[in-house]
């Protein structure tokens, strides 16, 4: 098993060339990589990490600023080759030695192996007694999230899986914590070790720090609400009978605003589809459009010797869809539970839809779709933007249509999650497609971005 350790580091020119040191020669008998992620360090942290990749197996990832602890470790996590993934301080306050009994305790059949302060034979050295007291509160505070008894611990090693399809706020620095509340595991272990004194530079903790992690116990605290609320799923905020609504009788069905909505998505939109399947997908096989709707964005797409299916959860739309002939089958299903074998499907595309969801859900979707997938595989997600004209559009008519009708009008469904590139790009990461890439598209008026995804 291949181990990857990640260094985040701003301002340690001084204490990155010994750590690397101690690394190499405890990992010596192992296959490792180091991965030192700088926060563009004036001291010239970088430069030094990059002369030492010549003669150790590291990768520098250079941020163009500071942008936190947690972000940092989370960005090493997403390059690592690793199925064990860790972190350990730049500044040498945690003994490199302990990684050989981390990474024992996660050969061992651990998923997430820690290195303890607060656990017998674990210890600080030298701490004044009010860091000591704010250490103890704030574990104290953690509590209801975790069992552990130390979980600020900057030191552990994890199994990469117990990471991938989740998402997490990187507020602060204690992203222990978000993976402890949000992670996929079953067993803990914590690894006694003691805490050191720095050794050159200086601590980065500062006020901030802990009112970010007031903010991070927050949004952790609701988490676990909706977790016992919902009994552990993650579930759809979105009603079917809204969507059949939305298809037999809405306003963007009848009258003259749905016959341009129709007309655009027989032209520009089915070309926009019929341009990016030709080059993405494969001549053959089974693909499924998940969110069909009407599939009238479908209609142009070179058959072949493709097998075309249509997904909706709402019935009304997949009879429309039934008049676009160029799809064979029609299955009434949910999103966030396919009912298909894993690695059973070609490509998937939908139009219009991801934006309909939040985060959470959204991750949920890209694992299921990531299920599905075979090996090499294609997404194509069509993803409106805030800036897009057509959605500028509805908004702008929405608007007009209240004021004249004094009525709330809706034309489509609530937009949750516009695409933003940061945002798709962390999700993406999250869930662990291989590779995925952007297109602004042209081909529909600039309404979508094309988001390219790959198993």
């Amino acid at each position: 098993m291949k181990i990857s350790v990640v260094v985040p580091t701003y301002q340690e020119k001084d204490n990155i060339k010994p750590l690397v040191e101690r690394l190499a020669q405890t990992l010596s008998t192992r296959d490792y990589e180091i991965i030192i992620v700088d926060d563009n360090s004036p001291d010239g942290t970088a430069e030094v990490a990059e002369d030492l990749a010549g003669r150790y197996p590291i990768t520098v990832i250079r941020r163009e600023r500071k942008l936190g602890l947690a972000s940092a470790i989370l960005a090493g996590f997403k390059g690592a080759e690793g199925s064990i993934v860790g972190v350990i301080d730049a500044d040498l306050q945690h003994d490199p030695q302990v990684i050989d009994k981390l990474v024992g305790k996660i050969a061992y059949g651990y998923d997430v192996a820690i290195g303890s302060r607060y656990v017998p034979g674990g210890g600080v050295e030298n701490w004044p007694w009010f860091r000591l007291v704010v250490s103890r509160v704030a574990i104290l505070m953690a509590r209801p999230i975790t069992k552990v008894r130390d979980p600020m611990s900057g030191f552990f090693f994890i199994r990469k899986k117990v990471i991938q399809g989740r998402t997490f706020r990187t507020i602060g620095y204690k992203i222990l914590l978000e993976i402890l509340a949000l992670g996929e595991y079953s067993k803990v272990a914590e690894v006694p070790y003691i805490f050191r004194i720095r050794q050159a530079g200086k601590s980065k903790l500062e006020l901030k720090e802990y009112l970010r992690y007031l903010n991070l116990l927050y949004h952790l605290y609701l988490e676990k609400v909706r977790h016992i609320l919902s009994h552990g799923r993650v579930t759809s905020h979105i009603n079917t009978k809204d969507w059949d609504r939305h298809w037999q009788s809405g306003l963007s069905q009848t009258g003259l605003f749905g016959w341009i909505v129709s007309a655009y998505r027989k032209t520009l939109l089915a070309n926009e589809m019929k341009h990016y399947s030709d080059i993405y997908f494969a001549k053959s096989g089974n693909f499924i459009e998940c969110g069909s709707g009407s599939s009238q964005s479908s209609s142009k797409i070179n058959k072949g010797e493709r097998k075309l299916l249509a997904l909706d959860i709402s019935r009304p739309a997949l009879l429309k869809a039934k008049e676009v002939l160029v799809i064979d089958f029609h299955v009434q299903g949910d999103i966030f539970n396919l009912p298909f074998r894993s690695d059973s499907i070609d490509g998937i595309w939908n139009f219009g839809v991801m934006e309909h969801f939040k985060e959470d859900e959204l991750i949920a979707i890209l694992t299921e779709f990531k299920r599905v997938l075979k090996g090499d595989s294609v997404g194509l997600l069509f993803w409106p933007w805030r800036l897009g004209p057509v959605h500028l559009a509805v908004e702008i008519t929405e608007t007009l249509a209240r004021v004249v009708s004094r009525k709330r009008i809706i034309f489509f469904p609530t937009e949750y999650t516009l695409f933003k590139r940061t945002i798709v790009n962390s999700l993406l990461a999250q869930v662990g497609f291989s590779s995925h890439r952007f297109h602004l598209s042209p081909y529909g008026g600039f309404v979508h971005w094309v988001v390219v995804i790959q198993k």
